[in-house]
């Protein structure tokens, strides 16, 4: 049977969806199946995705770019779960750092999404270029951020291995 072949999340242009709450309802679903002291910084990052999800509905400008890494991230964490389900890692720090990495990233997209929903139409026009801009390094960030995991996984030391995760690297 031929090897199943990931989608490329470092350079995927997803198409812009909601069913990122489906994703991570499915992802919450499977967390018994994850080592235990993941559970803290993976609802940490479940709930700035969601907060996330919330600002850009407002969005006048932009909200398809920020969709996009909204649904990147979601795809992201369901391969990497997935990844994760039944491992006994030696070591949850390097991956606890990981995600505290992407929750950061989480944030700076909400605070951005924040800030250019409470903009008017005519100031979001005249704003646009600089918000495409704003979500080209987002897309950079998250890219970045998806190398952390990927290098994590050379340090961490058990069954797993991260790069079975559908990083696309």
């Amino acid at each position: 049977m031929p090897q199943q072949s990931y989608p490329d999340y470092l350079n995927e242009n997803a198409s812009p969806g909601w069913d990122t709450a489906l994703i991570i309802s499915s992802i919450i679903r499977d967390m018994p199946a994850l080592p235990r002291a993941l559970f803290g910084p993976l609802t940490q990052v479940f709930d700035v995705v969601a907060e996330a999800i919330e600002e850009v509905k407002t969005m006048r400008n932009g909200r398809d770019g920020c969709t996009q890494l909204i649904v990147r991230v979601t795809k992201f964490l369901e391969g990497f779960v997935d990844g994760l389900k039944g491992s006994s890692i030696l070591d949850n720090t390097t991956i606890a750092s990981s995600l505290f990495v992407l929750r950061r990233n989480l944030m700076a997209i909400c605070a951005d999404a924040k800030r250019w929903s409470s903009l008017n139409l005519w100031r979001s026009y005249i704003q646009r270029d600089q918000i495409m801009r704003a979500i080209s390094r987002h897309e950079q960030n998250l890219t970045d951020c998806f190398h952390v995991f990927q290098s994590s996984d050379d340090r961490v030391s058990g069954p797993i291995s991260l790069s079975k995760t559908p990083v696309g690297l």
